[in-house]
Formats: C-alpha cells, sequence, structure tokens
C-alpha cells in the first residue's frame, strides 16, 4: 500500500509538471479570448454566449471557501441567470464545516445543483514542504470531479482549494478533453493593497481576473501598469500573455420613503427599512429630513425646542451608529441639534464602522408657503465638507440647501462622488394646488448632470397635521444616474427603498474627460458671492415659564409635537424628566435625572426602564457611569456592563438585577478576573479565577464557592492540584508537577527545581482517591444536594422519602470504585455546562421571570434523561426513575454539577452491581471444584 500510494504521488507530480509547461506553450503559442467580462457584486457580470450568440444552460463550477470567501462568492453569484447557469457544483474543502451549511441557506440550490467535497490543498500556517504533498492530494482528487462535471465556468475568489481545479481545468484544457471552459478570477474585496498567496498564482491562468480596488491594481508587483476601474490592462512578462485585468469600484447606495407622521414608530421604520436596503447589498442608505418627528415647523411652538439633544446625548444618533456597525454600512442622519445655544438642522454622517465623522448643518433657512424654519433653525456658516467614507466619497445637502446650484458645485468639486439630499417635500396651505414634485426633480436632475455625479433624494410620504395645520408630502423618491437620467424612482404615497449602483471610477473618468472642474474660471464668479435683499434673520428664543403656580413639590412644564402626542415634564424636587411620553407615563427614550444627582438615559416603557440604558451615579459632584446595557422591568437584565467604584468591572448577563448566566469579573481591589457563570449573583457552574500573581483555578462553582471537581495551578511552584473541592477547600485529589506548564511563563527558570515532590509510596493510590471521591460525592447527593432549607424542598416526592434519604449511611450509597476518568469527566462537564447556558439564555429572554424556579447552577432532572443518552451511557430511564425516586427526587427537583456527577455514578454502579455478582459466583463455584 505504501508502494502503491508513493506511485500515485510520484503520477500526480508528473502530471503538475506537464500542466504547468502545457500552461506555458499554451499562453505563448494560443492567443487568449476574453468571454466572460465579470463587472460587480450587483451588476450582471456574466456574458457566456456561443458562436451563434444563442442563449444556452453552462455547467458552472463555484469554488467556495471557509469565512468571507463563501460570502462574497455567494453575492456575486446572485445576480447569475440559474435558467442559464445549471447545474452548478459547489466545491468545499473537507475541512470547511461552514461553507455548504452557509450556501444552503443563502443561495438554496435546486436539484440540479451539488456539492463535492474534495481534500484540502493547504490549511493555514502548514509548511510549504508538506503543502506540495498535499495539494497534488488535492489534484488527484480534482481530476475525477473536473472530467465527471465538465465545467464550463469555474468561479473562484481566493481560497486555496482554487489551485487543484484550475489545474485540472487547464489540464483537460491542453489535452483537447474540454475546450470550452473558462476561468473567472475575482480577487477578494477584503484585499486592498495586495494580490492573496492564490491571486498570484493563478493571474496567468485565469481567463477573467477582477481585483476590486484601483490601489490593488496599482501595487500589484504583477499588474505593473496602472489602469482606471472598469478598463482593461495587459502585463507583458517574458514567456506568459497576461489576461485582462477589470478593475472597479462599485458603490451600492439606497434612498427610503416612508411617512413619519407617528413619532412613537419612525425610529422603529427608519431601523427596518436601513435592514432592508443593506440586504439588497446597500452600502451607502439615506433616510429623510428630520425623520424621528413630525415636520414641526410649520407651526410655532417654544415646546418643540425641547426635541433638539446635542450630537453627544443624541440616542437617534447613538443607535444609528450602532446599527451602521452591526450592518457595515454608511448612514447620513438628519436630527434636531442643540450646540451651544443655537438650534440647528443638521445631519449626523455615520460611516460604516459606527464612527460619526461629524456634522453637516443647514445653511439655506428659508420662511415660505407656510413653513417656519427661521423660527427654530439658525442658519449654519460651516464650510461646506465632503466626507471620506468606507465606499466612498459623498456630499450632504439638507431640505432647502439642495436648491441651490452654487452647493452641489461645491461639494463636487472638493470630491464628492455622489450628492446626498435628505428631503421634507411637500404642499403649503397657502396654495394647496401647487405641487412642487415636478419642478424639485427637474432641479436636482439638473445638479447630477451638470456635475456628472448621482443625486440620491429621500422624502416623506403621507399627510401630516400639525396644530390643525394639514401638509401633505409628496414622496416621489428618487435616485439619477450621472447624466441626470432617473434610474429609480418612487410613486407619491408607497412607503419602500429604492437600490442602485455605480461603478464610481467610470463616473470619474467620464467626469474628467468633460473637464467640468478643470475648465473652471472661479476668478469670474464674483457676483456668486454677493447677496442682494434684506439680511437673514436669527431668533433666540427660551421656554416660557408657567404662570401657574404649581404644589411646592414639583415645577411642572409640558410641551407637545406636531401630532401633540408626545410630553416633557420637569420635576425639580423629586426629579427631573426629559422624554417621551404616553398615557402620562414616561414611554419611548428619555433622561430622568434623580433627587440624588443619580441619572438614568435610555429606553423606557410604561414608566419602567426597558431597553437599553445608561445608569449614571454622582460622586464628588460628578457624574460615575454605573451601568451600561440592557434593562427590563426596571431592573439590569439581559447583557450589560456594570462598573465598581472599586475600578472593577463586571461584563455579562443579568438577572433582576443580578448577575446571572455568563459573565466576566475583574476586581478592582487585587485586579483577579474570574470568567464563567453566576447565578444570583454569586459565581456557580464552570468558571476559571486567575489571581494576580498567576495563579488559576479552573473548575466548578457553587454559592461563590469552589464546589466539584476542579484544578489549581501553582504558578510560582510549577505544580497543580486537581480533585474535588467542598466549601471552598480541596478535600481529595492528586498533587503533581503542572504539565501544562510553558516555560516562558517564568523569568527565573531555577524554580521548576525549587521544589520537589516526593515520591508516592501509597500501596494503591488509584483506588484511595477513587473510594475518597465517592464518599465525597455521596455525602454531597445526602447532605446538600435536596436541602429543604433551599426553598425548594417541594420538590422531594415525599416525605417519607425524605427521610429515607435523611437515613442512609455511607455503606447504602457507596459506589465502590466506580468514579469517571478525567476524559468522562470533561464531557460531563461541557454537557452541563451547555445545558446551563440554554436554560440561562431562555430565562433572559423571557418575559416572565419570576415564576421561573432557579437555583445556583442547576438544571432540574427532567435533563438528565437527554444529558444521559447524550453522553451515551447504558442506563435505562426506568433505571434513573428508580434512583430519583429512592433518593427523593421529583423531575422538577434542581442539581448541580456536582450533584449530576454523583448521580451518575450512582447509576453507573447499579450497573456494575451485576456484573461483581457473576464474578463473585463464578469465584465461589471455581473454589468448590
Amino acid at each position: 500500500m505504501e508502494l502503491l500510494g508513493l506511485l500515485l504521488r510520484l503520477t500526480g507530480a508528473l502530471s503538475l509538471v506537464a500542466v504547468l509547461l502545457a500552461l506555458h506553450i499554451w499562453q505563448v503559442i494560443v492567443p487568449q479570448r476574453v468571454k466572460a467580462p465579470i463587472s460587480s457584486y450587483s451588476k450582471p457580470f456574466f456574458h457566456h454566449q456561443n458562436g451563434k450568440k444563442e442563449r444556452r444552460q453552462i455547467r458552472v463550477m463555484a469554488v467556495l471557501g471557509s469565512g468571507g470567501h463563501t460570502t462574497e462568492l455567494l453575492k456575486l453569484m446572485k445576480k447569475l441567470s440559474r435558467e442559464i447557469y445549471t447545474p452548478i457544483t459547489f466545491v468545499v474543502a473537507e475541512t470547511d464545516k461552514t461553507s455548504q451549511a452557509k450556501t444552503e441557506l443563502d443561495w438554496k440550490p435546486n436539484e440540479r445543483d451539488s456539492f463535492a467535497v474534495i481534500p484540502r490543498s493547504r490549511e493555514v500556517g502548514q509548511s510549504w514542504s508538506s503543502t506540495v504533498w498535499t495539494t497534488l492530494r488535492s489534484f488527484q482528487s480534482c481530476l475525477g470531479l473536473v472530467y465527471s462535471r465538465r465545467p464550463q465556468l469555474v468561479l473562484c475568489n481566493g481560497p486555496g482549494t482554487c489551485i487543484p481545479i484550475c489545474a485540472a481545468v487547464l489540464l483537460f484544457r491542453v489535452l483537447g478533453i474540454q475546450t470550452d471552459s473558462k476561468i473567472i478570477f475575482c480577487e477578494s474585496f477584503a484585499r486592498v493593497q495586495h494580490l492573496s498567496l492564490t491571486g498570484k498564482l493563478l493571474y496567468y491562468v485565469a481567463d477573467e481576473f477582477v481585483v476590486q480596488w484601483p490601489q490593488l491594481q496599482t501595487n500589484s508587483r504583477i499588474g505593473s501598469s496602472t489602469s482606471s476601474l472598469g478598463s482593461s490592462s495587459t502585463v507583458a512578462t517574458s514567456g506568459f500573455k497576461a489576461p485582462s485585468t477589470t478593475v472597479e469600484r462599485m458603490m451600492t447606495v439606497a434612498a427610503t420613503q416612508m411617512s413619519c407622521g407617528n413619532p412613537e414608530e419612525n425610529i422603529k421604520k427608519a431601523e427596518s427599512l436601513v435592514r432592508i436596503a443593506s440586504s439588497r447589498g446597500a452600502q451607502v442608505i439615506l433616510l429623510q429630513e428630520l425623520f424621528q418627528f413630525s415636520y414641526f415647523p410649520i407651526e410655532l411652538n417654544a415646546g418643540n425646542f425641547q426635541l433638539a439633544t446635542t450630537l453627544e446625548e443624541s440616542a437617534l444618533v447613538q443607535g444609528m451608529a450602532l446599527l451602521a456597525k452591526e450592518l457595515h454600512v454608511v448612514i447620513p442622519i438628519s436630527f434636531f441639534e442643540r450646540y451651544r445655544n443655537s438650534y440647528y438642522n443638521s445631519c449626523a454622517v455615520i460611516d460604516a464602522d459606527g464612527t460619526v465623522l461629524g456634522v453637516v448643518r443647514k445653511m439655506h433657512i428659508g420662511d415660505r408657503l407656510g413653513y417656519n424654519e427661521k423660527y427654530y433653525f439658525t442658519p449654519s456658516d460651516d464650510s461646506f465638507k465632503v466626507w471620506d467614507t468606507r465606499y466612498g466619497k459623498i456630499g450632504v445637502a439638507i431640505g432647502s440647501d439642495q436648491w441651490y446650484p452654487e452647493v452641489a458645485r461645491s461639494l463636487v468639486v472638493q470630491g464628492a462622488e455622489l450628492l446626498l439630499y435628505p428631503s421634507a417635500m411637500g404642499s403649503n396651505h397657502y396654495d394647496p394646488s401647487f405641487d412642487p414634485r415636478d419642478q424639485w426633480q427637474r432641479v436636482m436632475q439638473g445638479h447630477a448632470a451638470a456635475n456628472m455625479v448621482p443625486v440620491i433624494c429621500s422624502n416623506r410620504v403621507g399627510t401630516e397635521v400639525v396644530d390643525g395645520i394639514q401638509v401633505t408630502f409628496v414622496g416621489s423618491s428618487f435616485i439619477t444616474g450621472q447624466a441626470g437620467e432617473m434610474l429609480k424612482i418612487a410613486d407619491r404615497e408607497s412607503e419602500g427603498v429604492l437600490v442602485e449602483s455605480f461603478d464610481l471610477e467610470k463616473f470619474h473618468v467620464r467626469r474628467a474627460s468633460w473637464g467640468l472642474v478643470r475648465d473652471r474660471r472661479p476668478n469670474l464668479y464674483g457676483a456668486l458671492i454677493t447677496r442682494d435683499g434684506p439680511q437673514h434673520s436669527v431668533y433666540w428664543v427660551q421656554p416660557k415659564k408657567s404662570e401657574v403656580k404649581l404644589p411646592s413639590y414639583t415645577n411642572v412644564m409640558e410641551a407637545t409635537n406636531m401630532a401633540a402626542s408626545a410630553k416633557k415634564i420637569e420635576y425639580t424636587l423629586l426629579g427631573k424628566y426629559t422624554g417621551d411620553w404616553k398615557d402620562g407615563q414616561k414611554h419611548g427614550y428619555g433622561a430622568l435625572l434623580y433627587a440624588n444627582g443619580n441619572k438614568y438615559e435610555g429606553e423606557w416603557v410604561e414608566n419602567k426602564r426597558e431597553g437599553r440604558g445608561v445608569y449614571w451615579v454622582e460622586e464628588k459632584k460628578k457624574l460615575r457611569k454605573q451601568y451600561a446595557g440592557e434593562w427590563y422591568n426596571d431592573h439590569r437584565h439581559g447583557r450589560g456592563t456594570f462598573f465598581n467604584e472599586d475600578g472593577g468591572k463586571y461584563e455579562g448577563q443579568w438577572l433582576n438585577n443580578k448577575r446571572h448566566g455568563h459573565g466576566r469579573m475583574v476586581y478592582g481591589e487585587d485586579q483577579s478576573v474570574y470568567d464563567g457563570d453566576w447565578v444570583n449573583n454569586e459565581r456557580s457552574g464552570r468558571g476559571t479565577l486567575v489571581l494576580v500573581n498567576g495563579d488559576r483555578y479552573e473548575g466548578h462553582w457553587l454559592n461563590d464557592k469552589k464546589e466539584g471537581p476542579g484544578r489549581y495551578f501553582y504558578k510560582a511552584t510549577r505544580k497543580m492540584y486537581e480533585g474535588e473541592w467542598v466549601d471552598g477547600a480541596p478535600k481529595c485529589g492528586t498533587y503533581h508537577d503542572d504539565t501544562e506548564y510553558n516555560d516562558e511563563d517564568l523569568e527565573d527558570d531555577e524554580s521548576r527545581n525549587a521544589f520537589q515532590l516526593p515520591e508516592l509510596e501509597l500501596a494503591h493510590p488509584d483506588q484511595v482517591l477513587s473510594e475518597g471521591v465517592a464518599c465525597i460525592r455521596q455525602d454531597r447527593v445526602r447532605e446538600r444536594a435536596f436541602d429543604p432549607e433551599d426553598g425548594y424542598n417541594q420538590n422531594v416526592a415525599d416525605a417519607a422519602a425524605a427521610a429515607r434519604r435523611s437515613s442512609m449511611t455511607a455503606t447504602d450509597l457507596e459506589p465502590g470504585v466506580v468514579v469517571f476518568d478525567e476524559q468522562m469527566l470533561r464531557s460531563i462537564q461541557s454537557e452541563f455546562a451547555a445545558l446551563l447556558a440554554e436554560q440561562s439564555a431562555a430565562l433572559a429572554e423571557s418575559p416572565d421571570v419570576q415564576s421561573v424556579k432557579t437555583r445556583s447552577g442547576c438544571i432540574p432532572c427532567s435533563r438528565l434523561p437527554g444529558l444521559i443518552d447524550v453522553l451515551q451511557l447504558d442506563v435505562s430511564d426506568e433505571q434513573l426513575a428508580e434512583l430519583l425516586q429512592e433518593i427523593g427526587a421529583a423531575s422538577d427537583t434542581l442539581v448541580s454539577f456536582a450533584e449530576c456527577v454523583d448521580i451518575l455514578s450512582l447509576l453507573m454502579e447499579s450497573q456494575a452491581a451485576p456484573l461483581l455478582e457473576e464474578d463473585e459466583e463464578d469465584d465461589d463455584s471455581n473454589y468448590e471444584q
């Protein structure tokens, strides 16, 4: 067999040499013809035709790779016609555990599609010497796969699995077995400066080679000549003819459209539209002007000034920043901003990583056609800004700013590649017959054509009534092309999302060829910097104090928004709340300043803190953040971070104001760290404690103490104790050298021999240890497992069973030598921890947590049958039920990990007892004979 394997590898090596030689001859002699230009993630990019230009079915082989490779390739393939490109064979490496499941979920293969598993050519970090043999092994497998599937189109984007597949395709092409196969390689979007190793190897092999970033083409040593995105460049290399290299810089944008008449629903609706746009591939997503509220500038109401927030305090901006980070999208967010003593109609530009790049403030404030914007907004004197986001440079103009061509031209001159216009375009009550839609759209199309940049406008829909004044917004959000053509347009009434993709580099080339920026004559435009007519006005306002004398303990101010539904009340002595109201209760987002100086800011539901929020405590006239995270029913509940006064910090799960679930605690006094399970504010379950001196305990906890199996590592002496713990102290175990010690952990290597353990002279150490552990566990079952004082004595089946249990002796439950080995014990630990985590997660998500029984790090006995099945123990349900009845436990009785191990040990003892009896009988019979 070894000789046969060697012959197969030698054959593979010779085949690979033949492929490379044939490739060399083929590249020199046969001129390449590129038949499959590739464009982008979002444009139709495969145009595979035969000589008669008839549509036909094309067999496809798509090479999947772990991680982001599969995600990118599936996005590329979404524009494939599944009627033409069929069947599809998805190739997966045998060690890739996720790509097939992800493809089945996202792509939903039909009955003609299939998956093929091949040996992995190279693992991450694998040595180059061994890579040769693994690649040959993979290549041998690919020969049969490619021959049987005969792919006409091979798609790959970076994983090493591409190499043997492409080599097999080229071999059959050279041998004339299949000459119509084409290879398209698209470098990963994550490769910005340098090609991947797979890309370098396949550069001269692919019929079409595509990169996503222009600097990648420029910086690549292989592609030394640079072409603009969307064009091709050919590099002459001795002995080879390089393929066409198509480089593009794509951006997908979205314009949303929704009604904004319900302030309580606007943010949720906006988030939903952003998620829809992201799911359709959008990278830059635009929302409406001041979408958080009804358009309040229709009326004059001093109370509306309380709707404004600073950028730092804006919950809307903070929430959208989290959403942008989650979805990796750019979102300009319009909000009512309070800055120093002025108020602005502003837009925060949030990048795809959640960073707030800055603020754009509305410059042109008008009082016309029934809108009283000058009453609320100060016109900004900030300079024009262009924002360099992850996906490209954007310019933002708010509301009436978009009407001025100077704004658009100024943004484009500074490098804007897109113009984003959040809008609130509607009717006016002075002339109900006036319809601004057509003029508005024509002006915006003119900006696009005059500057050769796409324009994206997002407008409101629906009718809003504010203080008896009715305004109907015209909707009709749209996206234009570079020449001003309408690419996407919404109707007047519907809510929804418009999505379009652009090749920004192609637009850049066209704009440069027209010379719109180059040929400007700014020295002749002096008239543009002067302004005739009346000077603009600025209003400073403050809320009017109530003339009504209220009770001495409170002073209330009420303000309403356009829909007269959001109320804000200030309490001077009992506290001050500023935020949203519903039916006379705090509901929505708001900040409460308590009488003692503490503060909560976040979400509310029916007068209770619920959702995400931050709580500060006042110390020495300064606020210190104490908790940031999730709340439920006025309690810390869910995931959150608690900051102790001494500098300690807990990050993890909470239940009813207590640490419950998995969490990590850094103790402020000594900086020791505990990472593990918690129940009712105590360490319970599986956890690891690392002390400041380097000592470490790994094992189980109960009621904030070490309980059950665990290991303690002594860093100074490099020793380890492993065994049973009871009430925080070691009871029975072994003390030996730490074999897991890393020499780099200590600078003084002499400490290795600083403390030598004497040789063990015990006659039967394993038996002594087993019996000691068994006794400890049986004591725990008898004395601790079902203590009536724990509040759960109702779980005991009956008084007689409890009496029987309390009268048991060590002899009654003597388990002999049935003690689990380390491997089995770890399996039990793992499965128990999984059940405990599942239970904690269910409790955290349950709205009715008060009725659920809990106990430190425990699971109900009803989960034991499933645990036994997973562990594959030879124990029947009847045997388990009999033992539980014997010790007085019911199905809802809660047991800890240590108790669970004890029960399993007793069950295994009952299994071993008949065998022991048989052995004794055999011994007796032998003796008699």
